[in-house]
């Protein structure tokens, strides 16, 4: 990973840029709410983003105030005092510390409470500082984040947080304030750890820039014909005989080369097929650009984007390429695969088949129709999956194939297929049966 890369300070965009540095660790600490009446609750939250590459355990332990204004002790209560934490790698959450007063508790403007704090790497190695010691770096963006924690973030922006450190303590403390009572239901006072955002979150450049070597070395060598076609052929069978339309081999093998070489193109200079032909799939090339400009535009295939953000939940996923694609990412390729045959047809025509919206969404729908198991038919699979697999089909030639096999196959499929074709399959048939006849005279005979 390059080093300059920073995350997103979220704790920056919630405290103005004030923090606490504590290691490899950023603190600010809150109370929700800051004027309590007596005989109800609140909370100390205590802000934290880990500024490092590393995990890291952190403890807080709440201290309340012993006595209140008229000197009456054991008015403040807290059932979990300390409370120890894991927080992972770049992670940014708060640790919810709740605390209740009891109902003669004096009222009061400045009760001051504190949280000790203790950090502790829990990762072997140096690590590396993925945020600035202070405020900067690259500009949180709350719609990138869950729903969930989107609210919490909200909730977090109307409070006041402080990051007074007393002298001689890992400590971070504030003030809050006790006015008329007002009784309530017992409190639940149960600590907890929230999270706001983790590397799943990030923007997909940052996903890249983090795994940059990881899916360099361990996952695009993965994805080779010889290790994924199998799979994405079975995959495919058993995807489109679930929504109502069982493929012939012919036809299975076409739509599954389309995938593997969307897969193949994501490494062109390795795989051979060359950027010019990779084009916009092409994953490799992009690595250079982003560690030169960081905020460089890029637009990922579906596949590829869905694999950086289930690497960001678990890198352990970049051992299990082969198998996650064609199992979890199945449908997210196959609207790549969708795409990209549209422009091949389009391009071998010389028809216009839409505008790129109407691709996209054409492609969208395909994913929706797999989704939903119903409404697959000959126009959908043929236009353009297995016409765009024809056309491709030399590029993605296996072990003890011939150039023409799956094409002569296909011929036979399309015999078998007449019997269930309607007037309406005739235009897409006859498209069909014109590419066929342009790609076998390209391999020196004439197809039927």
């Amino acid at each position: 990973m390059n080093d300059s890369v920073q995350y997103p300070d979220v704790l920056g965009a919630l405290t103005g840029g004030a923090r606490v540095n504590m290691g490899v660790m950023q603190f600010a600490l809150a109370v929700n709410p800051a004027i309590i009446p007596a005989g109800r609750s609140s909370e100390a939250i205590l802000l934290a983003q880990n500024a490092s590459d590393h995990k890291v355990e952190v403890a807080a332990l709440l201290r309340l105030p012993d006595q209140d204004a008229r000197r009456q002790k054991g008015r403040f209560l807290s059932r979990s005092a300390r409370v120890v934490v894991e927080v992972q790698p770049g992670e940014v959450g708060y640790v919810s510390l709740p605390f209740a007063l009891l109902p003669d508790t004096a009222l009061g403007d400045q009760y001051k409470l504190s949280v000790d704090i203790e950090v502790r790497s829990v990762t072997n190695g140096k690590p590396a500082r993925v945020r600035a010691q202070d405020s900067g770096g690259m500009t949180f963006q709350p719609d990138t984040i869950s729903g969930e924690a989107r609210e919490h973030f909200q909730t977090l922006q109307r409070l006041e947080f402080s990051t007074h450190k007393p002298a001689l303590r890992n400590a971070l403390d504030t003030t809050f304030a006790v006015s008329e009572a007002r009784l309530a239901p017992p409190p639940n006072l149960k600590a907890q750890w929230v999270s706001l955002w983790t590397i799943a979150d990030a923007d997909e450049r940052l996903l890249m820039l983090r795994y940059a070597d990881l899916l360099t070395v361990r996952v695009l060598p993965q994805l080779r014909r010889q290790k994924i076609y199998a799979a994405l052929q079975e995959a495919t069978k058993t995807h489109f005989a679930d929504a109502g339309y069982r493929l012939y081999d012919g036809e299975s093998a076409l739509i599954a080369k389309m995938m593997t070489l969307i897969l193949e193109y994501a490494a062109p200079q390795d795989s051979a097929h060359g950027f010019l032909a990779a084009g916009k799939y092409a994953i490799a090339p992009l690595f250079q650009r982003l560690l030169r400009d960081p905020n460089h535009e890029i637009d990922l295939p579906h596949w590829f984007s869905a694999f950086l953000h289930l690497l960001g939940q678990d890198d352990r996923v970049a051992e299990y390429a082969t198998r996650i694609v064609p199992r979890t990412l199945y449908l997210p390729l196959l609207q790549d695969a969708v795409e990209h045959a549209f422009a091949l047809v389009q391009q071998a025509s010389g028809q216009s088949l839409g505008q790129q919206s109407e691709i996209a969404s054409y492609a969208q729908q395909m994913v929706n129709v797999l989704e939903l198991k119903e409404g697959l038919n000959f126009q959908r699979v043929y236009l353009p999956l297995v016409m765009g697999g024809i056309l491709i089909n030399d590029k993605i030639i296996l072990p003890g194939e011939k150039q023409d096999d799956q094409v002569s196959k296909l011929v036979n499929d399309l015999d078998e297929r007449r019997a269930e074709m309607s007037p309406d399959d005739s235009d897409v048939l006859e498209l069909t049966q014109q590419i066929i006849h342009r790609v076998t005279k390209i391999y020196g005979h004439r197809g039927e």
